[in-house]
């Protein structure tokens, strides 16, 4: 694959994909690798303000943030997108913003943000909480940012016990000063995990990572059937041969 190639899959998007495909094998040298390769080699670097990753089409004028190391492209041509109709509300004030308005944010979850931390890119309406980071009527939805290589890179060197390109404070600390946080002076596994969890909520990440981690999923063990889709019942008209998932 290319180096480039404008807002389709390059290079740097395959291994940045295989750096999260391994991190879910545990094969930790390799997705620390891949991850490292991404974030020396792609020219890419973190925005140096958060906020600025998203409402690409309403204050970026439709461009793709370079933190992106691939997105889906979204078109006023295309319309709305279904992140922004579950996750997005239309917010006075805001104009550009749309949605369902079916995904409200926990106080719990808002609660787990240090000070003057990314808690400040939720957006209270109606008496709920809503993320800011589908508002967007056209925005790109990312799919893989480079703050993920950060954090797969910290997460796999700390288990391993290297420090291949940077140490894991150092990356966790990338993630955390960008956020406005006093850096760290030492680092666990817990504070990597969580810097995960923060960094990257509500961008697909919450399922693989319990199941990689094995934590819940709200009142389900990780391992859970229900955390598993049925197949549709029209394939399984199709196909008599098939077996339907645990649980259904």
């Amino acid at each position: 694959m290319p180096s480039s190639n404008g807002f389709y899959a390059n290079k740097w998007a395959a291994a940045a994909l295989l750096a999260r495909v391994q991190l879910m094998q545990k094969n930790f040298a390799g997705a620390r690798d891949a991850a490292n390769r991404v974030i020396t080699g792609s020219g890419r670097s973190l925005n140096p303000d958060f906020t600025r990753l998203w409402f690409t089409m309403i204050n970026n004028g439709g461009a793709m943030p370079s933190e992106y190391l691939f997105g889906v492209k979204v078109t006023t041509q295309d319309g709305t997108n279904a992140i922004n109709t579950y996750f997005g509300r239309t917010i006075s004030g805001m104009p550009g913003t749309a949605g369902r308005s079916d995904c409200k944010i926990r106080a719990a979850h808002i609660a787990m943000y240090e000070a003057g931390d990314r808690r400040n890119y939720f957006v209270l309406s109606g008496g709920s909480f809503y993320t800011q980071k589908h508002l967007d009527r056209f925005g790109d939805v990312p799919v893989i940012r480079l703050a993920e290589m950060f954090l797969t890179r910290a997460e796999c060197n700390f288990r391993s016990n290297t420090a291949v390109g940077a140490t894991p404070l150092a990356d966790v600390n990338a993630i955390r000063t960008r956020a406005g946080l006093t850096p760290l002076t030492t680092v666990t596994l817990n504070d990597i995990t969580r810097e995960r969890y923060l960094e990257l909520a509500f961008e697909g990440h919450n399922l693989h990572e319990a199941k990689r981690l094995q934590t819940n999923v709200g009142s389900f063990a990780w391992n859970s059937p229900k955390l598993i889709m049925p197949i549709p019942q029209r394939e399984m008209d199709v196909n008599k041969q098939l077996v339907q998932n645990e649980g259904y």
